[in-house]
């Protein structure tokens, strides 16, 4: 026994959360490192010599033929042993309950090691039980609530002051393991994504460690080039896939930004402020959670790049206000008129938006789409149902 086993099985033996668990259970040709007979999990601690070829093939094996037998695993390594031994200990506790759940047929779960981000990275994908391998998420999308151009910097880019929100819908993304990466586009807007290879998704893939690849299917049901963040948003949504199955590197930030400046924010989608060019973010308390929204697109894609070139170039001051929806009201969009000059049908969204009792209507990000929020479901519902047929809409809530 290693010394890491050593100090695992010494909590294991007081029987947390009153399970019952083998040291060096033996399975077939294999010996499992601890077993709990009961929810028939397999833990393995790896090693810090777990990174070698030759180690990630035997584990993988090993892994498979415990799934043939309908055992999951759960690998932990050795390093989150030494530094947070409750953690592990809760964690493999969490995994049991969840099986116990699976088994007995009293709920399902997504994965067995779906929110256990102790799997390490180098071993390939988490090793589900039986036929619920796919994997699901929504890539939200997102609103920027304010948007203040502050000043065209050296580089090129500009510097931002930006007020994230997100909608609770989107795209949708399902992935299940396969022997490399795959990328399959569905939906309305599908067929606009022309270069599947160069899709932001496939680039999120080939940032992230994920096991020997994923076949992943984009549900795009948000217009492109729409102000938006849909490209990054689906990026988002694959960070987020990859952390609950593996946990993200630590340098996930910087890997995001590469992406585009959207993308960070995207991955949490969750309420923030965003400076620099958008990546900078700092968390804001978040009061408009649940308040019905809806975005209308006159239908017109609208690039980004043209819209900052036509800014004015002219610093109307900072965000200000003491909470989000204070924030909001006092915002603006300053890429909101160059956008106009571009596409003069934004004018006719947000005409009939401000039309139907909205408290805030606004473009969102470099347009074309629009989005009004709220007091009550009905009237965001009475408003949609008023919108042009030929617009897009979608009726959701903030999250």
């Amino acid at each position: 026994m290693t010394v890491p086993e050593g100090v695992l099985w010494r909590e294991l033996r007081k029987r947390p959360g009153g399970l019952k668990f083998r040291r060096q259970h033996p399975t077939g040709a294999f010996v499992i490192d601890f077993y709990c007979a009961a929810v028939k999990l397999a833990i393995e601690v790896d090693g810090f010599g777990h990174d070698t070829a030759e180690v990630i093939k035997r584990d993988s094996v090993k892994s498979h033929f415990l799934r043939s037998q309908g055992i999951a695993t759960l690998r932990v390594p050795a390093k989150v042993v030494f530094e947070d031994i409750e953690l592990v200990v809760r964690r493999i506790v969490q995994v049991c309950e969840e099986r116990a759940l699976r088994l007995a047929g009293a709920g399902r779960v997504r994965s067995e090691n779906a929110h256990v981000p102790l799997h390490h990275p180098l071993d390939g994908p988490p090793p589900p039980v039986g036929e619920d391998l796919l994997m699901r998420e929504t890539a939200y999308a997102k609103i920027n609530l304010a948007l203040h151009v502050r000043r065209r910097r050296d580089d090129g880019y500009h510097e931002l002051e930006t007020l994230f929100a997100f909608v609770d819908a989107g795209d949708e993304l399902s992935a299940s393991p396969a022997a490399a990466d795959s990328l399959r586009v569905v939906g309305e807007f599908g067929g606009v994504l022309d270069d599947p290879f160069g899709n932001i998704v496939a680039r999120a893939l080939s940032a992230l460690p994920h096991g020997a690849g994923w076949a992943v299917t984009l549900e795009k049901n948000l217009p492109v080039a729409a102000g938006l963040g849909g490209g990054s948003a689906d990026a988002g949504a694959i960070f987020r896939l990859v952390r609950d199955s593996f946990g993200l590197p630590e340098d996930w930030h910087a890997r995001a930004a590469k992406l585009g400046a959207d993308v960070p924010a995207c991955v949490a989608s969750v309420a923030c402020i965003g400076r620099g060019t958008g990546t900078e973010l700092e968390p804001i308390a978040n009061d408009l959670a649940g308040t019905p929204v809806l975005l209308v697109n006159p239908r017109i894609p609208l690039a980004t790049g043209p819209v900052f070139k036509a800014w004015d170039g002219v610093d109307r001051g900072p965000m200000e206000g003491a909470n989000l929806r204070e924030m909001a009201l006092c915002g603006r969009n300053d890429l909101e008129a160059p956008a106009l000059t571009l596409v003069s049908e934004i004018g006719d969204v947000l005409a009939a938006l401000q039309r139907t009792g909205a408290w805030l209507t606004r473009m969102s990000g470099s347009g074309a789409t629009c989005f009004a929020l709220y007091d009550s479901v009905d009237e965001r519902d009475a408003a949609q149902a008023a919108m042009p047929a030929a617009w897009w809409t979608l009726a959701g809530a903030l999250r």
